[in-house]
């Protein structure tokens, strides 16, 4: 199995990337999982950042395999003061609602931001 993959082109300009930030390659866990000490188990992938010499946009390097990211999920459940950020994230965006017609959200868990803005204002709503 593969646990990453090398991203090659920038996400926007599809300018071909070899500018890398950091010298050398650092290594980070794959999933960062709260429930074991046992850190040997886990899987660490390189991590290094890109800058396109086109764009000067920073994306990851090392992409990792998704199915292993997502192996375990890690937010299943919100408490009171995630669902309050939630609220007051909503009520600024309506508030401050410059004819909003596209939103991407990246990492959204369950996506309890998405449906309570979508009560509130008409938009194309993007999970990622």
């Amino acid at each position: 199995m593969e646990y990453y993959s090398i991203r090659d082109k920038c996400i926007f300009c599809n300018n071909k990337l070899n500018e890398t930030y950091f010298k050398k390659d650092y290594y980070n866990y794959l999933g960062h999982y709260s429930i074991s000490m046992d850190y040997n188990k886990y899987i660490k992938i390189p991590f290094n950042i890109f800058i396109c010499s086109n764009c000067k946009t920073i994306q990851n390097k090392y992409l990792g395999n998704l199915n292993e990211i997502y192996k375990i999920n890690h937010a299943d459940s919100t408490g009171y003061i995630m669902n309050s950020l939630h609220e007051k994230i909503v009520n600024l965006i309506v508030k401050y609602n410059y004819n909003i017609k596209n939103i991407i959200e990246i990492g959204s868990s369950h996506g309890n931001l998405a449906d309570l803005l979508l009560d509130k204002i008409q938009c194309k709503y993007n999970i990622m």
